[in-house]
């Protein structure tokens, strides 16, 4: 027996299923506040159905599961979250047996082929819808109700509070349902569980195999020992690979481009070499004609 922190919460802890059945019944009886756990052995081993149309009858799917050995204690069509309408999705609940894990054998439902696989494990915070308080359901709280939209000590459905006015938390008083996530209180409570969660998981395996992991990285990042060299080393390595170098002699044939320039060049070598003997010729009858002209002036 423990008391917790808060002072006025008494944690019980039986040691055998015997006591923890006569503690449950004598708290029941004498009708004294209090939530626990069920029983492993008393849970039912849940299972999903897919494959089967969403109108069929799930009596019929409860008959043939019966037929095949397995007790079911309830069959829940599974709806869409906003708009309600069923899904080709069942959840079964089983009574517990040694032989639950057989159902993942069967391909056939009333001569439809499904797929039966186990449900997907949320990781979200467990919150009673009647103390609306954390880490219990409400099929094993046996505390007051409180109303989710006020807060006060009465079941949800029977509450009056009007649409309009605005809501009050159970659990923080604060303006808000007692069930919205970004309570303080439920953000308090999902830190607490979810922040030790990763490390308790881990085994012993795991853990080894990370520190293998971690050796093998650390010896391929060490450096590779490079050999010692001098300078004279290298320059002798320069010269022999110099000298095994063949030289490759290439002859640049001409293109069209360079056959364009030479023909221009002789061309304007040519019109050169003209205009000048033009131009000495003119010189020269030039000079014949002043010389011609000068005596007539006299």
């Amino acid at each position: 027996m423990t008391t917790l922190r808060s002072g006025h919460i008494i944690k019980l802890m039986p040691t055998d299923i015997g006591t923890y059945k006569a503690i449950r019944d004598n708290l029941i009886d004498n009708s004294i506040n209090h939530y626990t756990y069920k029983l492993k052995s008393e849970r039912a081993y849940r299972v999903v159905i897919r494959g089967l149309h969403a109108t069929e009858d799930t009596t019929m799917i409860k008959a043939e599961l019966n037929s095949k050995g397995h007790e079911v204690r309830q069959i829940v069509n599974v709806l869409h979250r906003t708009t309600k309408e069923k899904l080709p999705l069942y959840f079964v609940d089983l009574e517990p047996r040694t032989n639950n894990k057989d159902i993942f054998n069967i391909k056939h439902i009333n001569h439809v082929k499904v797929h039966i696989e186990a449900p997907y494990k949320k990781k979200e915070v467990l919150q009673c819808k009647r103390c609306q308080r954390f880490g219990h359901s409400k099929n094993q709280c046996f505390r007051p109700f409180r109303c989710v939209k006020c807060g006060n000590e009465h079941s949800t459905t029977s509450c009056v509070k009007p649409p309009e006015t605005e809501a009050t938390c159970a659990n923080c008083q604060g303006k808000h349902p007692a069930s919205y996530k970004g309570c303080i209180k439920y953000m308090q409570y999902k830190e607490k569980i979810f922040k030790t969660e990763p490390k308790s998981r881990q085994t012993k395996q795991q853990l080894h195999k990370a520190t293998q992991q971690q050796q093998s990285i650390n010896e391929n990042a060490k450096p590779t020992p490079r050999p010692s060299t001098t300078y004279s080393d290298i320059l002798k390595n320069r010269q022999n690979n110099f000298k095994k170098q063949p030289i490759n002699a290439t002859i640049v044939e001409p293109g069209p481009q360079d056959n364009i320039t030479s023909l221009l060049d002789t061309m304007f070598n040519k019109f050169q070499a003209i205009m000048k003997d033009m131009i000495d010729n003119m010189m020269d009858q030039m000079i014949k004609l002043i010389t011609r002209l000068a005596p007539q002036r006299d």
